[in-house]
């Protein structure tokens, strides 16, 4: 059993409902005539009841999910998961995201056929999340709420940032699901050039569709704007039932997920809830030498309170967005768009300044064959335990401009976006630039946000752009949302 998963029902506070009347594994059969390995609890209640169902790439989950079926049928619910395509003993070949829509649709017709099925709700995390949101805006009128976290439908956000793709998500994701065990060296992969032909050079085998990643470097490209991944990207737009759209400041899909969120219509927003918390991918705090006694972190509590309150009673909750304070150790909800004042601060010299100055030219020599590895990031996934606000080593690089403000004489919190504009210029055609916020509390740094750009794709144009060296050019740096507390007495470093 699963303690985590039985922790949350302990924690519920619903005494169980009824014992379980059985549990089935089959090989379902769906309209592609492939069979798929699916395992179900029923509770033992008469009539058709609520159903949960999840759709796993994931075998070392089966334990979680045995748990979970366990639990929610003693609640009276149906529990039904099911492998993916080429997964465990479900048939076919395994080819990541593409084939989930249809396979989503027609497991969801099995279910609705079956007569111990009643109103349906959709469970999921990460990948499991993607198979849900797949499908969202075709699921039958039965399908009455989705609860899905850490994933949003902007595939391109989740791979790339203005040029750079995000190697610590999708090649370490690629090369430990490529369907075949690959034991090379994570560093020395994403390090190999050309990078297209890392497969074949150091994994064992060509994986087309991590070439394609690598390949389509500009949002514009055919890969990302038709296909399964325009699809995806769309459907938000059009899905009409409940939604919890759960989300931590330093998970790696954090971009996707707010960008998911923007683009929902304005009557799925109204019924929906959007939860941010302060953890990444698996929910762990990440906030060093903070006081989060308040975090709420519990994605199993948070999924059975959702479906009691949305796929059994028929309600919902009386906000649509909750977020975390970083720094303050409290939630807010909100109805509605949260209200925020813009704040400037100026470069000058080696300081951050509430007023502008002269402009200060500074300069640096960059080798990119020595990169800085820095640790504490946003977007993480091989690396977990680097993500997050983490405690940074103070040091000095020749390569690194550093700003700081005076010490605060009141706590300040930042709730929204930081973006960094800088005029720059450099002697060769392309390079990237890295800004990094931090806070520097009880002589200690932490840090906050941070995000990338390149010359060549400036200003987050969709498509590469010409560079000529030695021009001085404006870009800008955009980080990720964050709300986050600096301390009465702190410093914000960037």
């Amino acid at each position: 059993m699963d303690e985590k998963v039985l922790r949350a029902f302990e924690k519920c506070g619903i005494a169980p409902r009824c014992g379980i009347r059985e549990k089935r594994e089959v090989m379902l059969l769906h309209k592609s005539g492939l069979k798929f390995e699916t395992y179900f609890a029923f509770p033992d209640v008469d009539g058709p009841c609520p159903t949960i169902a999840v759709r796993t790439c994931y075998p070392n989950q089966m334990e979680q999910f045995l748990t979970m079926a366990d639990q929610f049928a003693r609640l009276g619910y149906v529990f039904a998961f099911q492998f993916c395509r080429g997964i465990q003993k479900s048939e076919g070949e395994w080819n990541p995201n593409v084939n989930e829509r249809q396979d989503g649709l027609d497991f969801i017709d099995c279910l609705c056929q079956m007569a111990e099925v009643g109103d349906i709700g959709y469970f999921g995390c990460s990948y499991l999340a993607l198979t849900g949101w797949a499908m969202a805006d075709a699921v039958p009128d039965r399908v009455k709420t989705m609860y899905l976290t850490h994933y949003g439908t902007s595939r391109f956000t989740s791979a790339y940032q203005d040029g750079l793709f995000r190697h610590d998500i999708l090649t370490a994701w690629a090369m430990s699901n490529a369907g075949y065990p690959i034991d090379a060296d994570f560093m020395q992969s994403t390090l190999h050039r050309p990078h297209a032909q890392v497969d074949v050079a150091l994994w064992g085998g060509e994986l087309p569709w991590y070439r394609d990643y690598i390949v389509n470097t500009s949002r514009s490209d055919d890969y990302w704007q038709t296909g399964f991944w325009k699809q995806l990207e769309e459907i938000p737009k059009h899905v009409k039932l409940p939604l919890y759209i759960g989300t931590g400041w330093y998970d790696h899909h954090f971009g996707s997920t707010m960008k998911t969120y923007e683009v929902l219509n304005e009557d799925c927003k109204a019924q929906s809830l959007l939860r941010i918390g302060c953890w990444r991918h698996n929910f762990d705090p990440c906030a060093d030498d903070q006081v989060m006694e308040n975090l709420e972190n519990d994605d199993f509590l948070m999924a059975i309170r959702w479906f009691e309150r949305v796929l059994r009673e028929g309600g919902r909750f009386p906000y649509t967005m909750q977020t975390y304070t970083v720094g303050e150790d409290k939630w807010y909800t909100v109805s509605g768009e949260k209200q925020v004042e813009e704040k400037t601060l100026y470069l000058a010299g080696e300081r951050l300044c509430d007023l502008a100055g002269d402009y200060d030219v500074r300069t640096y020599d960059y080798d990119p064959d020595h990169p800085h590895f820095a640790h504490g990031g946003d977007s993480l996934f091989k690396h977990k335990n680097d993500v997050g606000s983490r405690e940074v080593a103070q040091e000095e690089r020749a390569d690194e401009l550093l700003f700081e403000s005076e010490a605060l004489e009141e706590a300040v919190t930042i709730a929204g976006s930081v973006s960094v504009k800088l005029y720059v210029s450099c002697d060769c055609e392309d390079t990237a630039f890295y800004a990094r916020l931090l806070e520097e509390r009880n002589g200690k740094r932490y840090h906050v946000r941070g995000s990338i750009t390149t010359l060549g794709y400036r200003n987050h144009s969709d498509d590469r752009q010409d560079y000529t060296p030695n021009e001085i050019v404006p870009i800008s740096i955009d980080m990720w949302d964050i709300d986050y507390r600096f301390q009465k007495g702190s410093k914000i470093i960037l």
